[in-house]
């Protein structure tokens, strides 16, 4: 009978998440495509970053053009940070030019207007959440500088998943389900198991951001 009402209970929670769209819908990070790369982050909170000179991804690790760290004098100079929509990659069939992602048609328009001194600089990256864009901010936004920062914020910040499955995979319990088919499997398939994990690693990576150290940030 605690079987039969425990199978009952979760097969509930299964109906209700799916029901109130609760769950995260899963969204597959390309590792390798011709305008960038990703690699693994020595960040707990970033997980994977753009692989610095892969395809388009400059030498800073941003998917923008070459541009010099040290701020120009006399220039005004905009970061933009942002997911996929940003980063360029926002259609199911090929990712934008750079020239055409909207900070740089926005700094195009603002040099129209405003003159040749003005930069928007590009720090999106394609999967990346609203807790992993502040961290991008604190560890290569600010050393640029920036008079303005622009957060290109979507509806599915909060609940995307991309990071949340590295870092399960990254963790303990996840080095030993994570590599089972089987649960890789479930993972994809339960709305109930994704909405547990995500909640989870909210939680976990907003301690790690409430832990971290600013002026350890200020001497990156």
């Amino acid at each position: 009978m605690a079987l039969a009402a425990l199978l009952f209970f979760v097969g509930a929670a299964e109906i209700a998440v799916r029901l109130l769209h609760l769950a995260p819908e899963v969204t597959r990070i390309e590792i390798h495509t011709p305008w960038a790369a990703f690699v693994p982050s020595d960040d707990p909170i970033l997980l994977y970053e753009p692989k610095p000179g892969a395809g388009d991804v400059n030498d800073y690790g941003a998917r923008d053009f070459p541009f010099e760290v040290t701020k120009p004098a006399g220039t005004f100079r905009i970061v933009v940070l942002g997911d996929s929509i940003a980063f360029g990659y926002c259609n199911d069939h090929e990712a934008l030019a750079i020239k055409d992602t909207f900070p740089k048609v926005l700094e195009r328009s603002l040099r129209e207007r405003l003159g040749p001194r003005i930069q928007v600089l590009n720090l999106s990256v394609s999967g990346y959440d609203t807790v992993q864009e502040a961290e991008m901010l604190a560890r290569k936004g600010i050393p640029l500088a920036p008079d303005l920062v622009v957060v290109a914020y979507c509806l599915n910040d909060s609940w995307e998943m991309s990071a949340e499955w590295f870092g399960f995979e990254e963790s303990g319990f996840g080095g030993v389900l994570g590599s089972s088919a089987a649960f890789r499997r479930l993972y994809l398939e339960s709305h109930l198991l994704r909405f547990v994990m995500q909640r989870g690693q909210i939680v976990r990576r907003g301690i790690r951001w409430l832990q971290r150290d600013p002026e350890r940030d200020r001497t990156r």
